[in-house]
């Protein structure tokens, strides 16, 4: 009985060990086969932290492999991205754009992202970039909460426009994506019906988030991708993304009360049937852009840089079907 016990933990053990050798060896593959994620020169404290006491021109540099991009950024001292637009005392009404990097525009310059393109087509309107990389709603809910929107916008009437991307979700549950980023950002949880401030999600979770940091660095990870429990998108989560948007157009209209708040949904139809009938139920004051059902059926083809941002002409074509949408 002994020396059958021994003979099952030897083969256990050996079948552990040259597991480990397998996964050591397909890791030390794919590195040596895989490119290198792109690097990026801009430090996040440029678009994050307290008011600066200037503007900021920061140049950013992306590495594609092969191709190397180079983009200029300036920040405002309120931290919100410069927008060139032609006789801006001429404009009497605004037009805020709130969501990631995809309003921000991150890879290309300050004339070249979807807000400084609806700034040329809406000549009466002021475009505000407050697009955040790397972020999502509940940085745009801080936002309104914390700061005053109406020292930051000049106009007293206009359109605050949330762009929600369907990767957003994640970044507000603090799902294991990219933890680098999803980890020391703002965790908002949604308790017996109130928003509550957690801090961040390492400091709400300081052991689970050094686990995610570990797990997101291996190889495997990186190239197949994991899906955990943490992943797993329940009901209570849809739940807090719709009472943010609510909470968030309540802040809003609060200061600007005869003005529009709106969300443009580039998600999966789904998860916009999930939100919209949340925030639906509420009878909350908010409209609704499905943004992806109208490029689809448009036939609208955009392209891409390699780190998955849009070029300038796909951010022009966005900013196009946008104004239709807003305006028609």
């Amino acid at each position: 009985m002994r020396f059958k016990l021994k003979s099952i933990l030897y083969s256990w053990g050996l079948s552990f060990l040259v597991l480990m050798l397998i996964v050591v060896i397909i890791e030390f593959s794919l590195g040596f086969w895989t490119r290198q994620p792109f690097t990026s020169s801009l430090d996040k404290r440029l678009y994050e932290g307290n008011d600066l006491t200037a503007d900021i021109i920061a140049t950013q540099t992306f590495n594609f492999g092969d191709d190397t991009h180079t983009a200029t950024y300036t920040l405002t001292k309120d931290r919100y991205r410069y927008t060139p637009v032609s006789n801006p005392l001429l404009r009497d009404k605004f037009i805020a754009l709130f969501g990631c990097s995809f309003i921000f525009g991150t890879t290309v310059n300050d004339n070249e992202p979807i807000p400084a393109y609806i700034g040329e087509t809406k000549t009466d309107y002021m475009p505000y970039n407050f697009g955040k990389p790397g972020l999502a709603l509940q940085h745009a809910y801080s936002h309104l909460l914390h700061r005053n929107l109406k020292q930051e916008i000049a106009q007293e009437q206009g359109v605050l426009v949330y762009l929600y991307m369907g990767f957003q979700v994640r970044r507000i549950i603090g799902g294991v994506h990219s933890p680098s980023h999803i980890a020391d950002a703002t965790y908002i949880a949604l308790e017996t019906g109130q928003l509550i401030d957690k801090g961040t999600f390492r400091e709400h979770s300081p052991w689970g988030w050094s686990f995610y940091d570990w797990l997101h660095n291996r190889k495997l990870y990186k190239r197949f991708g994991s899906i955990l429990p943490i992943n797993t998108l329940q009901p209570r989560h849809w739940d807090l993304v719709a009472t943010l948007f609510v909470e968030s157009a309540n802040l809003f209209h609060a200061s600007f009360p005869d003005s529009r708040f709106v969300i443009a949904f580039w998600a999966e139809p789904s998860d916009m049937a999930e939100i919209t009938s949340r925030i639906r139920a509420k009878a909350a004051p908010i409209e609704i852009i499905d943004l992806q059902q109208l490029i689809e059926t448009q036939g609208v083809v955009l392209t891409y840089f390699p780190d998955s941002h849009l070029r300038p002409e796909s951010n022009r074509k966005v900013a196009e079907i946008l104004v239709d949408s807003l305006f028609e």
